[in-house]
Order: structure tokens, then sequence, then C-alpha cells
């Protein structure tokens, strides 16, 4: 008998934990976190697992890491000078990891059945926690070939023609995550640590400025280390009875999105509410960005235009008073420059209340195609807001990185 072999196993592994290594561009351009391997205990209860009839795994789960996010469906392939400053930024990021030594705890280890790779929709969990001994170890110990295995991983991308390659070739966009995938599998929820997030919010916010509208994140809740993969495709009988998991025990133990067979795939916007709302973000993400800008970018854009058209008229107010009392006279280039800046509304407003400035011809033609300029400025940005889903991400995602 089979009965409770898999979470026996599971549960008399001791409490560990992971130690975090670097960012890194992996193949496809997928950005992961690296751990320094498998440490003794997860590596001991892999060498168990084999013993029982499951399917051998991947080599993807063979060196540890933590998948943030992946490019977005429509966005362009990695460049070689796009893929070198990403390389370069996620050098200089993971120097925060070091603050993160014990906040990647594996105290417990979930066996799922998912119906995407990213984890964010999930069929089935039962949550298996680990052997207490006190708590954590005080030294964590790494075998020396776990640690050669992820070396020789992120040494691929030490040749950079050779590698940029790797990263260029079509697959793994967020399609793949997020798309319809089934499978069962043995992870670690390890994202979703507070101090967790907030290095890693530090660095998708730097990516998102380094690449606007680049890549699709995975939501933290979602964020695992996969110690084993078990079976392709989704036959749920055989799994259960394989792994000795009593079909009764296993229960959506953690908070599960309602399963759609249409659920909408996300399409290049770069989710960046990663904890709130996690499901009506997904049922609403779509390939195009909200028309409708950000309402804090619309009140900072009603206020400057406030502010400019009423500058504008004071200036106008005050060109007028000097020249009454023969004072000193505002250049006439700083009032039509106020039009070119969109200060052209209180500008012609003061214009015609003052009757200033209303009938010298070598003032009015040049202040003219000032405003025009600004309308058509204005109506340029307003058509590729309105026709460029990419225009509109490279916004808002700037936005974003202002804090508006």
């Amino acid at each position: 008998m089979m009965t409770g072999q898999l979470e026996n196993m599971i549960a008399d592994t001791r409490q560990t934990r992971l130690e975090p290594k670097a960012f890194f561009v992996a193949w496809r351009g997928v950005l992961t976190l690296a751990f320094t391997g498998f440490p003794v205990e997860l590596v001991e209860l892999k060498q168990r697992l084999d013993t029982l009839p499951l399917r051998r795994e991947n080599q993807g789960s063979k060196w540890p890491k933590m998948t943030l996010g992946a490019l977005a469906d429509d966005s362009k392939v990695l460049t070689a000078d796009q893929l070198s400053s990403l390389s370069t930024l996620c050098s200089q990021m993971s120097t925060n990891l070091n603050l993160l030594a014990d906040d990647f705890a594996v105290t417990r280890l979930s066996f799922v059945l998912f119906s995407c790779r990213s984890l964010e929709r999930i069929l089935l969990c039962h949550e298996i926690p680990l052997r207490d001994d006190g708590g954590l170890p005080d030294a964590l110990e790494v075998p020396a070939d776990q640690i050669r295995a992820v070396d020789q991983v992120m040494a691929e991308s030490d040749d950079k023609s050779g590698y940029l390659i790797e990263v260029a070739k079509p697959g793994n966009r967020a399609a793949h995550y997020q798309g319809d995938h089934s499978e069962a599998t043995l992870v670690a929820f390890v994202g979703n640590n507070p101090d967790v997030k907030m290095i890693l919010d530090q660095f998708r916010e730097a990516v998102d400025f380094l690449l606007p509208g680049y890549y699709t994140w995975f939501r933290d809740d979602a964020l695992h280390c996969t110690h084993n993969m078990f079976q392709q495709g989704l036959r749920i009988r055989s799994i259960v009875r394989a792994s000795g998991l009593p079909t009764a025990r296993i229960a959506h133990q953690r908070p599960m999105p309602a399963m759609s067979s249409q659920w909408p795939q996300a399409r290049g916007q770069s989710n960046r509410n990663y904890n709130s709302n996690a499901h009506q973000q997904h049922q609403h993400q779509e390939s195009d960005p909200s028309i409708t800008p950000p309402t804090s970018v619309l009140i900072l854009a009603g206020g400057y235009f406030a502010l400019i058209n009423v500058a504008a008229a004071g200036l106008f107010w005050y060109d007028k008073h000097q020249a009454n009392t023969k004072g000193w006279r505002v250049p006439e280039k700083q009032l039509q420059l106020t039009a070119l800046l969109g200060g052209w509304v209180g500008g012609q407003w003061a214009m015609q209340t003052f009757r200033h400035k209303t009938v010298k011809k070598a003032f009015k033609e040049p202040y003219n195609l000032a405003m025009g300029a600004n309308m058509v400025i204005l109506g340029g940005v307003a058509a590729a807001w309105m026709a460029m889903p990419r225009f509109r991400r490279t916004l808002q995602s700037s936005a974003k990185s202002l804090g508006l």
C-alpha cells in the first residue's frame, strides 16, 4: 500500500530555507530570482521521491528559482543592447537580496494541481507542513553539486552573442505561463513575505522603467519555487492515487479564483497591482490597456493647464499695466511661449479683456503659430493614446514609476 507515502515523506523533511542568489534573465527573456541551490533537506526529499512511481522531473525544476514574469505576448524580441542593459540591472538589483537572507523560509510544501503554469489558477492545493525541529537550521547547508548546477545555468549568459539567440527564441511568453495547461507539482510558495514583496516591487518597477510595457508580471501569491513536477496532462485520479494523498484531504487551502474555460489571457499589460483584487485584475486584463488615463494623471494635467493659463493671463495683465505706467515690459517671446506651453486660453481671454496685443501683427502671427503648435501636440498625444496600446502602456508605466 502506498497510502500517504508522499505526504509522509514530505512531513518527515525538516524545515529549511532558500538562499537568494541573483535576479537572472533566463532563456526566452523570462525573469527569475535564482537561489544558490536546493538545501540538503530538500535534496534528500528529492531522492526519496525518486523511489515513487512518478514521472521524473524535468530540467527546469532541477535548479531552484522563482519565475517572476515573462515577456508580454505582443512585445518585441529583446535586442542585444536591451539584454545587456537588463542583465546589468539584474546585477545591480541583486545587491538588495542580502537583506532577504532569512526571508525565504520553507516551512511547508504544497502539492498543487494547476491549470496554468504561473500557478495563478489552481484547481486543488494540499499544504503539508515540514518537520519542526525547533525552527530553521542555524547554518544553511547547500551541497556543492547544487551550487555548481545553478552556477552553470547562470554562466551560460556570459556568452553574450550565444545567449542572445536563446533569449530571442520564440516561446515562454506570458500566454505560455498564463494560458490553459494542467499538471501536478510540488512547490514552496515563498513570494508573499512583506520584505520579499518590497524588494520584488523595486525590481519590477526598475524593469518597467527600463523596458516599459515589455513584461507581464505574475501575482505575488502565486510566486513559488518548484521542488518537483509530477505529471504532464491532467489525470487527477491517477496522480492522487500514485502520490498516496487521500482525495478527501486535498482541498482549497489557499484562496483560489473561480475557474472558467474562457479565462482571459494576459497580452502585454504590466500588471502592477499585484496583491489587491487579484482575481478581478486577471478577469479585466486585456490585450489593450485602458483608454482612460489614470485619475492621478488627469488631475495633474488639469492642474498644469489651469496654472499655465492663469499665469499667462497674469502676464498679459501685468504687461498691459506696465505699458500704461511706462514701466518694464514683459518680452513678447515670453508671452508667445505661454501659448506654446498651453496657456493660450488664458492668453486669448486676457488679450480681449484687457484689449492688449490685439492688433499688433508682428506679435499676433507668432502667437497664433505657437497656439497652433500646442494644439497639434495635444492632438497628436490624444490620437496616439487612442490608437496605440504600446504608447498607452509606456505613459502608464512612466506615471506609475513616478508614483502618480
